[in-house]
């Protein structure tokens, strides 16, 4: 489109805007220049453009309005899948095959979200996911990548340079220059920049009423956007051909994975080592759930006009009514086990390339999109506010053409899955009904705890009593007792895997309640100690066999006061303080 206004008028009077011809020509040149510069920027990032957008949401808004259920044509049944014991024989098994296929994998981090929702005012990838080694989420999963590099060459013998295991970040308009900000502050926290992809979530136009009409934003001549959704992730990939990039790397795996959820990399092995075994080219992570949990749920949909089969997350507010109809009139009732026959979705997701890359060029990565309206009256023409079309990255099954296999890998939560989203008020009141806070604290919690079962219930090789009353093992935050165990820290610099922690700690480990332990980095076999205090093992350090450590160094953590403490330390209503 030319700078022609002329062009600009006919192109809104094709789309049906005639408020906007309106509005245009109460304006001067400059904001109509603005105007046509962000029609053609959306023109650019929507496959087919403002014309196709229209078209769908008309179709969408339709269903909408007829309240078209869109799993009328499925029936649905128990996923196939894999129930994972962490430690057992087939554990690391799958592990050990995974392991093997982390040299030809990419990773994708879905990063998008700012921390207001949680009381921080920067990304959260940024935020500090413990307050014993101070990693923030990024640098985090960054360490494991290299860990995970590192690795591959000691044990190929690879030399080359050009070997790498890349990753890609999808941020947001919000969390675009932030993020670029963090990396480059920290020299990207080691990761060759090379290596690295960034590519940005763009916004889609709000829409005012079933007729389409696009808003703009209040007294402006610019147009309202609105998130389309992380589904957004596949359509950017695409479009800027990293999968074909890292198909041509000989990469056979892509992972997906979500900006806080720190205990992520500890299932990523052997998750990928069931993708390998059974041939699944799409496989979701997955903890148990049970009925009416507030967990979408992973279920085999046949569609019974064609017979063919998807494997794909139902939300949790619509897979009791979709169950009771097609599936057992009892809805989404308990199995054997006292859960769900269908596992709660992470948002983790495993990919096979090939497949992804050929499905990728079939639809540009355009993904399958809804409309949540909130109708202004009954007749449901107008909306309360502007709404606009969105899309969810786990939704992709839904592409396939070919029945391909899909699957899901369930583990035990406490492995795989922590998760920051509320504030400290509405974390507390969740406590008190008897749900997970899903707070900065019960994330910081969450690796203390996971590190310590790991350790003590996996490998046996801990002696340590869960947390006692002492004062440094607990915390008030709004009125709550917030309790740790002995907090135990694990750099992917140390270990990767489990088989890893088994192999290098030989023997047992006696530690107090009051205890830090930070593994760190060690060459050789660590022998049997007893700690009473803070421990440090780093790569220099000699161990010897039964030795007692005790120093009266530990951290405590002190509630704080209001304004007092840094954001990272506030979101979570709590400092640590270094004792001697």
């Amino acid at each position: 489109m030319d700078s022609n206004f002329s062009e600009l008028l006919n192109y809104l009077n094709e789309i049906n805007q005639p408020h906007i011809i309106e509005e245009f020509h109460k304006h001067n040149n400059s904001d109509k220049f603005e105007l046509k510069k962000q029609i053609d920027h959306l023109e650019k990032i929507y496959p087919g453009g403002i014309r196709e957008y229209i078209k769908r949401a008309k179709i969408l808004l339709e269903n909408s309005k007829k309240n078209v259920n869109p799993y009328s044509s499925f029936t649905p049944s128990i996923p196939e899948g894999i129930d994972i014991t962490v430690g057992d024989d087939q554990y690391f098994e799958l592990e050990s095959l995974g392991f093997e296929e982390l040299s030809r994998s990419g990773f994708v981090l879905v990063a998008g979200g700012l921390g207001e929702r949680l009381g921080y005012n920067d990304i959260k990838v940024g935020i500090q996911t413990d307050l014993i080694s101070q990693r923030v989420f990024l640098k985090v999963y960054i360490d494991f990548l290299l860990a995970y590099e590192k690795r591959m060459r000691d044990k190929h013998s690879i030399t080359d340079d050009n070997f790498h295991i890349p990753l890609c970040i999808m941020t947001s308009d919000d969390t675009h220059i932030k993020t670029l900000g963090l990396l480059e502050a920290n020299n990207y926290f080691g990761f060759k920049k090379e290596n690295l992809t960034i590519v940005k979530q763009e916004k889609v136009p709000a829409l005012l009423d079933n007729d389409c009409k696009i808003a703009l934003i209040k007294d402006t001549l610019l147009i309202d956007t609105k998130p389309h959704g992380h589904g957004d992730v596949h359509t950017l990939l695409y479009q800027n051909g990293v999968i074909e990039n890292w198909q041509k790397q000989g990469k056979k795996w892509v992972v997906f994975f979500q900006d806080t959820n720190i205990l992520v990399f500890n299932c990523l092995p052997s998750a990928i080592g069931v993708s390998k075994k059974n041939g699944y080219v799409i496989n979701s992570i997955t903890i148990p759930r049970k009925p009416g949990d507030n967990l979408g749920g992973i279920c085999k949909l046949t569609n019974t006009e064609n017979n063919k089969s998807i494997t794909l997350n139902v939300e949790y507010n619509q897979l009791d009514s979709l169950l009771k109809d097609k599936w057992n009139p009892k809805g989404d009732i308990l199995n054997e086990k006292g859960l769900s026959y269908f596992p709660g979705n992470t948002n983790v997701l495993v990919f096979e390339l090939d497949s992804y890359q050929k499905t990728l060029e079939k639809t540009k990565g355009l993904m399958p999109e809804f409309v949540n309206p909130k109708y202004a009256d009954e007749s449901k023409t107008t909306f309360k506010s502007p709404t606009r079309l969105e899309c969810m990255m786990q939704d992709y099954p839904q592409l396939l053409t070919e029945n391909e296999k899909v699957g899901f890998t369930m583990y035990e939560r406490w492995f795989c899955f922590s998760t920051c989203k509320n504030n400290l008020k509405d974390g507390i009141d969740r406590l008190k009904k008897g749900l997970l806070a899903e707070t900065m604290f019960s994330c910081e919690q969450d690796i203390y705890q996971t590190n310590l079962i790991i350790l003590r219930d996996v490998l046996g090789i801990n002696e340590i009593n869960k947390a006692s009353e002492i004062s440094e093992n607990k915390v008030e935050v709004c009125g709550w007792d917030i309790t740790f165990d002995p907090k135990i820290v694990i750099l992917p610099e140390f270990a990767v895997t489990i088989k890893e922690l088994k192999e290098k700690i030989k023997g047992k480990i006696s530690i107090t309640n009051r205890s830090v332990l930070i593994l760190e980095s060690y060459e050789g076999k660590i022998p049997s100690f007893t700690l009473d205090g803070f421990l440090r093992i780093t790569k220099d350090m000699k161990l010897e066999e039964n030795m007692n450590i005790e120093n009266n160094t530990r951290c405590e953590f002190v509630k704080l006061n209001d304004g007092q403490g840094e954001n990272f330390e506030t979101i979570r209503g709590y400092r640590c303080n270094l004792i001697n």
